[in-house]
């Protein structure tokens, strides 16, 4: 089996990386909190400690909105219609041709008409996401660490590994399964591929909708930056949904194996 050539700096870049992927977006949360956006300085360490309790300690009723809208993300990536696309032929699998079913664009209008209804029944409030962001950092950043290590082992376990640097950090910094699938009502979903569209970017909207409404709610107004980034992100994920049968030839699905990098910044980073 072929030894893979290291970037990102090799093991040492790969550590640095994930060391300050755990740091930045905490940081970003608490600067939200205490400081409207602004840098965060803490007087104290203990003040630190205290803050991120109140701020980003995980709950269980957040772990499960979270792993909820996972699962229903699955669940729409198995049964809604869409084209179906053949990706690139593989080198490393005997030049095999997955078969993907570009379904985005279903979810994305499944899931804005779904939430819209719970929120204005107030089954559901979409603000909650806004009000427990922090918490829900803390449960992504979490439930993608523990991913990675179970897709990491599974993968060398049952022999489905490729292109392996044989150095165990930087392996499970980049991943060492190209094609993790799973079986859902009968139907092979590829997770890599549902992560890079759906997981999140339609988390990101959502909780860019939960911010609007927010805002709404507690000035009566919603501001010209606030109108901005939302129109932003509804442009650009309308695209991406739209444009998912591009995807499966892309070099993120045909040769970026699904290690820690993607699973952190799909699952956790991107949102």
């Amino acid at each position: 089996m072929a030894k893979e050539e290291k970037e990102f700096g090799g093991t040492l870049g790969a550590i640095g990386i994930m060391i300050f992927s755990h740091f930045i977006p905490f940081y970003f949360a608490l600067s939200l909190q205490y400081n409207s956006g602004g840098l965060y300085f803490p007087s104290s360490i203990n003040e630190f400690i205290e803050n991120f309790k109140e701020t980003c300690s995980p709950t269980w009723s957040n772990f499960f909105l979270y792993t909820g809208f996972f699962v229903i993300q699955l669940i729409f990536a198995a049964i809604l219609p869409g084209l179906e696309v053949k990706g690139l032929p593989l080198p490393t699998e005997n030049n095999r041709q997955y078969t993907y079913k570009c379904n985005a664009l279903s979810s994305w209008y499944l899931t804005l008409i779904v939430g819209g209804i719970l929120h204005f029944t107030g089954i559901f409030r979409l603000t909650i996401l806004a009000d427990n962001v922090g918490s829900i950092l803390c449960v992504a950043v979490i439930f993608s660490d523990i991913l990675s290590v179970v897709i990491h082992f599974y993968a060398i376990l049952t022999s489905q590994t490729c292109r392996m640097a044989h150095s165990p950090i930087y392996d499970f910094f980049m991943g060492v399964w190209l094609n993790p699938r799973i079986r859902i009502l009968g139907q092979d979903v590829d997770l890599k591929m549902i992560a890079e569209v759906r997981l999140s970017w339609l988390l990101l909207f959502l909780l860019i909708v939960s911010a609007a409404l927010k805002q709404y709610e507690t000035f009566h107004t919603v501001t010209w930056p606030m109108i901005f980034i939302l129109t932003a992100q509804l442009l650009y994920i309308n695209a991406c949904m739209k444009g998912e049968e591009c995807i499966p030839v892309t070099w993120d699905i045909f040769y970026e194996k699904w290690g820690w990098m993607l699973i952190y910044w799909n699952l956790a980073g991107v949102p």
